[in-house]
């Protein structure tokens, strides 16, 4: 599928795993609380470094090495600034595309408060929905929701099933 761009450049777009241009294989990783996963676009690796040579998997996990993880609002900033001061011209001629993302588990608890105030705040929701005659936006109807609503060992049990 061919689209132009605004500057008038013929796009093409491949959806992803489309072709096999790539051998990819499988690994399992047991992440643990505070670890970053990093994903990104090959406009990192085909980066170059000060003396022109590609940074490749090698030279992006140097750099990354260097980068203070403590703060991962700040990770994906200080990662691309010292790519960039490295070659000039660095990430300006390919599209860069990061995402960094940390296991489940970080982030705080839901509060006794808030668990208390969910049902309300939906049907409020609902019924301010009704008012204004739109859909109501009512939660997900599946059993595994339902199930870890009135009971959480009963979602982790169905949740295991599924593969």
């Amino acid at each position: 599928m061919e689209t132009t761009s605004a500057r008038g450049e013929d796009i093409v777009n491949i959806p992803l795993g489309i072709e096999d241009i790539a051998d990819y294989q499988q690994l399992a990783v047991q992440l643990e609380v505070g670890d970053l996963v990093l994903c990104y676009s090959d406009s990192l690796i085909e980066s170059h470094d000060a003396s022109g040579e590609m940074l490749g998997e090698k030279g992006l996990l140097k750099i990354a090495s260097e980068v203070d993880g403590s703060n991962a609002s700040t990770v994906v900033p200080e990662l691309l600034e010292k790519i960039e001061k490295l070659s000039p011209g660095n990430l300006e001629n390919d599209d860069v595309t990061v995402l960094l993302f940390r296991p489940n588990g970080t982030s705080p608890g839901v509060t006794l408060r808030e668990k208390l105030v969910a049902p309300f705040r939906v049907w409020g929701g609902v019924i301010r929905s009704l008012i204004a005659r739109e859909a109501p936006p009512l939660p997900d109807m599946s059993l595994p929701n339902w199930g870890g609503f009135f009971l959480n060992r009963f979602n982790r049990l169905w949740g295991a099933k599924r593969t």
